[in-house]
């Protein structure tokens, strides 16, 4: 019975969780039906990726075997098959699968609640300051305007667009990756440092660095003329662009002061970045191929979050360097508390 019991960064994960909830209701007290409703939101967004991945899952460690296995050929899959039965649907995977998926939801309400309660409309942002690091970075020249002769052709904005809302699938796909995963340092070091990232980078930092991006540049800053002008006319003349349609439905929000799943507006630092980042960490650890083709969507991640007016282009970089940083001292922490303790 005992070897069924919960492992011990699972009681760290729900106590994280369980205080990281806690506190955004205390910090922004919501209706009880608005918190059930954005709560099955979440999880329904979650279940619907489940047997997709499942499925991805089973048949990516099928043909991982069969390629090991040549000479056993497809009968070989049988035992193939059984082995992951044994390691995937035992007890002791479900009790990991219970004692973690239902926490995401939670942790997602809590930042995103907290993301939300940004003083964006209130305070007075920082953003003219990152557009003039901006400058000073590259030469006098907006990154955005570095980007364009490049970038700045319909069919290639779309295509960004479309992997920049990509990143939310493969996110999902790697979080049920290290929810599922028998390396259970790796999954420690995943899920903590996502944890530190959500809360350091995504909210604290978000909020003593408040500003709200290149695409409500106008909005923010009064003093200067737009220097964004261009960018917003070039986007909002590529037909269909679901960054302008998110963009525009953010702000309408943030003006209502009506709460959403998944709003807020928060442009230093980068969450999108920092989360593609981290999976490049992570896949790094698995596998060489793998963790350059992640290193590639990360840098796609932040050409997009600039191309497509989201960001900064200092709001990836310092995401990128404090998501490393996190990382870095969640397995110097692992190594000094839990020395051997995981395999």
């Amino acid at each position: 019975m005992l070897k069924h019991l919960p492992e011990k960064e699972h009681i760290i994960f729900l106590c994280i969780c369980v205080s990281y909830f806690s506190f955004a209701l205390l910090a922004h007290p919501f209706p009880s039906f608005l918190v059930f409703d954005n709560l099955k939101f979440y999880f329904q967004i979650l279940i619907p990726y489940l047997i997709p991945f499942v499925f991805i899952f089973w048949a990516a460690k099928s043909i991982i075997f069969l390629m090991e296995n040549r000479s056993e050929g497809f009968i070989g899959l049988s035992r193939c098959w059984g082995q992951l039965r044994t390691d995937y649907l035992s007890k002791d995977c479900l009790v990991r699968f219970l004692m973690v998926f239902p926490l995401i939801p939670f942790f997602n309400f809590s930042y995103s609640s907290l993301k939300q309660t940004i003083p964006i409309l209130q305070a007075q942002t920082i953003d003219l300051h990152l557009h003039e690091i901006d400058l000073f970075l590259h030469g006098g020249t907006l990154p955005w305007d570095l980007l364009q002769p490049l970038f700045g052709y319909p069919y290639i904005t779309k295509t960004i667009d479309i992997l920049y809302l990509c990143w939310g699938s493969l996110f999902l796909y790697t979080l049920f990756w290290m929810v599922f995963t028998r390396r259970r340092y790796l999954r420690f070091q995943f899920f903590l440092s996502l944890i530190f990232s959500w809360i350091i980078i995504g909210n604290i930092l978000a909020r003593v660095l408040a500003s709200a991006g290149p695409c409500y540049f106008a909005k923010m800053v009064q003093t200067i003329p737009d220097p964004y002008v261009p960018m917003l006319s070039y986007l909002k003349s590529v037909p269909g662009l679901m960054a302008v349609r998110i963009q525009d439905a953010l702000w309408q929000s943030q003006v209502a002061g009506n709460f959403m799943p998944l709003g807020g507006i928060s442009a230093m630092p980068s969450m999108h970045v920092s989360i593609a980042v981290l999976m490049a960490l992570v896949f790094f650890r698995v596998n060489v191929f793998l963790g350059i083709l992640l290193t590639i969507f990360a840098a796609t991640i932040q050409i997009g979050s600039v191309h497509l007016g989201w960001h900064y282009a200092i709001d990836g970089y310092t995401s990128a360097l404090a998501t490393v940083a996190i990382w870095w001292a969640v397995k110097k922490a692992i190594d000094r508390f839990c020395p051997g303790s995981l395999p």
